[in-house]
């Protein structure tokens, strides 16, 4: 199956690794493309990739999570975490969702505070792409991935956002559970409508 610009393909390992290199003969025949399979990554609960002989045939590597310099994200041990991307998407072991994870949410981490320094002379054009821009970057994962593994780093955007938003009026604005709250309603009932993405995980993921 496609996706945008990603191709995905399941099933046996015998049948998969040999469906992809027929598909990349014919890539080539009809366009000239080369695949270049370095690129490509490979994922199985129970499945032994490291020593497939049809992984190895087609030389395609096992699904790792990496920093964003290259390297091999570890455990603690320094086994690598297995997993892979499908549309943006973590899928694997339970670390490399949870690590895969934590990386997103830094992105948008600093997303958000890139934006506060970059408009920081502009409070009403920055108030606008704190609330269309930069709100709404982790309701993709939300929703598609399980509140266990989206919850906590919710938590951690939810708190660059109070303080972004205290950033460009005072310290302390929010720090009250009433101003918070209000903060945090929907505008259809008074609010700001900054909603709290840690409390509409479930919610949003059960959509």
């Amino acid at each position: 199956r496609g996706l945008m610009d990603d191709v995905y393909a399941c099933g046996p390992p015998e049948v998969v690794f040999a469906a992809v290199r027929r598909f990349l003969d014919a890539l080539r025949d009809a366009t000239g493309l080369e695949g270049q399979v370095g690129k490509f990554a490979c994922y199985s609960t129970s499945y032994d990739l490291d020593s497939c002989p049809f992984r190895a045939q087609l030389g395609a590597p096992v699904g790792r999570l990496t920093h964003p310099d290259g390297g091999l994200v570890t455990r603690a041990d320094g086994s690598a975490m297995r997993g892979i991307m499908i549309g943006g998407v973590p899928v694997g072991e339970t670390f490399y969702v949870m690590a895969a994870m934590e990386q997103i949410a830094e992105r948008i981490v600093s997303y958000t505070q890139t934006t506060c320094t970059e408009l920081a002379a502009s409070p009403h054009a920055l108030w606008s792409c704190l609330f269309y821009c930069c709100q709404p970057c982790y309701d993709f994962y939300l929703r598609h991935v399980a509140p266990a593994y989206t919850t906590r780093f919710a938590a951690r955007i939810d708190a660059a956002m109070v303080a972004a938003v205290e950033g460009m009026t005072y310290p302390g604005m929010l720090g009250d559970d009433i101003s918070l709250a209000r903060f945090r309603q929907p505008a259809r009932m008074r609010g700001c409508g900054f909603r709290s993405r840690e409390l509409l995980a479930p919610a949003a993921f059960a959509a």
